[in-house]
């Protein structure tokens, strides 16, 4: 069983393989992430619910106190579990205007969509009205 946490507390726990849903129109801005404690250090799922109704959200891999790039980061990545997000929009959303609004997903340290140092852009934009699943595998 693994703990799912958001920004920094508990949350709940799943069974490895397990996921869960989160409503774009529903939620604030968050952090989630999945680990054995509330360090932060692990593969992140990162969300912000903007005032121009777009949902913002990314995979993060930052080492914790990592500096802004490369060459000043001390730590490993901080990859703990693959995670992959599935973008469903809802019924009537119009995703043509969101080109990076898409599906995500990571599968170890290398992984090309997550954020790896705090400069590395890999923000993704949806409309607001659109629903996530994501797992942890």
């Amino acid at each position: 069983t693994l703990n799912l946490y958001r920004s920094n507390a508990f949350f709940t726990s799943l069974a490895p393989g397990g996921s869960i849903q989160v409503d774009g129109t529903a939620q604030r801005s968050q952090m989630f992430y999945f680990g054995w404690d509330a360090s932060g250090d692990a593969t992140l799922f990162e969300t912000h619910f903007g005032a121009d109704n777009r949902f913002y959200y990314d995979i993060s891999i930052i080492p914790v106190r990592c500096g802004a790039s490369w060459d000043v980061c001390i730590g490993p990545s901080s990859f703990k579990l693959p995670m992959t997000v599935l973008v469903r929009p809802a019924s009537g959303a119009n995703l043509q205007q969101f080109p990076t609004c898409k599906t995500l997903s990571c599968g170890d340290a290398t992984c090309p969509v997550a954020y790896k140092v705090p400069n590395d852009v890999k923000t993704m934009v949806c409309p607001k009205q659109v629903s996530m699943t994501i797992t942890a595998c």
